[in-house]
């Protein structure tokens, strides 16, 4: 069975972990991950559980402000500048 292996880092030493290979091939609980890898146990079954790894991010178009709400304050944020 040929799984995609979703790296995660630890927090402790920095290397990366394969979650999925952890899980499936080598037959961890989500618990002993979790100890591993220091991250809690729904972020490790939300890893797990995903399928579709492309998926695609909505992007913001440049016709519309990032912060509108910032637009009456420009000028003055401008003059500061």
């Amino acid at each position: 069975m040929i799984t995609r292996h979703f790296f995660i880092q630890t927090g402790k030493n920095g290397e990366e972990v394969p979650v999925r290979k952890m899980y499936y091939e080598e037959g961890k609980s989500i618990s002993a991950i979790e100890e591993t890898t220091g991250y809690d146990r729904k972020t490790v079954r939300k890893y797990l559980e995903k399928e579709d790894w492309y998926q695609h991010i909505p992007k913001v178009t440049p016709d519309e402000p990032t912060f509108p709400s910032l637009e009456p304050f420009k000028p003055t944020i401008q003059e500061w500048l």
